[in-house]
């Protein structure tokens, strides 16, 4: 899903949208055109609502609580195929198309991931078991400016109904998820 993604939208100079510099008049332009061209319905106030959203998460620094860059991710396969740029694109056009909500508590997943985690099942992944990250044990105590956080996914073994939990790792200072003057 990634390598699709790259391939549409990150080639500078191909004719290609370029989403670091691109309008909103332009965004919302190729996403229509796209969506239509693949039969997926959306109104126009969704659309811009997509195109507002997409915007403000890039424009708008240091991003806390989101990831900056998927390949700095690190941890289990399992979970890295169940949390990358595709599934993240998914998840923000859940947010317009079933104007779904993010959870606000801890351990919890919310509406959002809901939907999201019944099409990880559908693809054989496992599921996300939390919304927000939380850190690595004994990372926010840590004199050093990395701060390891991680995102717990299960997948239950259909054979044996035994629960496997898979990790998904970063330093929130550098991926993104925390501002730089709370880490140190």
């Amino acid at each position: 899903m990634e390598e699709v993604l790259a391939a549409t939208f990150g080639q500078p100079g191909s004719g290609k949208l370029d989403f670091n510099s691109a309008s909103k008049d332009a965004m919302a332009g190729r996403l229509r055109d796209a969506l239509a061209r693949n039969g997926v319905p959306m109104a126009e106030p969704q659309l811009q609502k997509l195109v507002a959203d997409i915007l403000n998460f890039r424009d708008t620094p240091p991003r806390s609580g989101l990831i900056a860059d998927f390949n700095q991710l690190i941890g289990d396969v399992e979970a890295l195929e169940a949390f990358n740029v595709g599934w993240a694109f998914l998840h923000e056009l859940d947010h317009v198309v079933n104007d779904s909500s993010d959870n606000a508590g801890l351990d919890e997943t919310g509406e959002c991931e809901s939907h999201i985690n019944a099409m990880r099942r559908e693809c054989g992944l496992p599921s996300r078991a939390e919304y927000f990250f939380k850190f690595f044990p004994a990372a926010d105590q840590s004199d050093f400016r990395t701060r390891f956080v991680r995102i717990a996914f299960d997948k239950t073994d259909a054979k044996t109904n035994k629960r496997h939990r898979y990790w998904v790792t970063w330093d929130a200072v550098i991926v993104g998820g925390l501002q730089v003057a709370t880490a140190r």
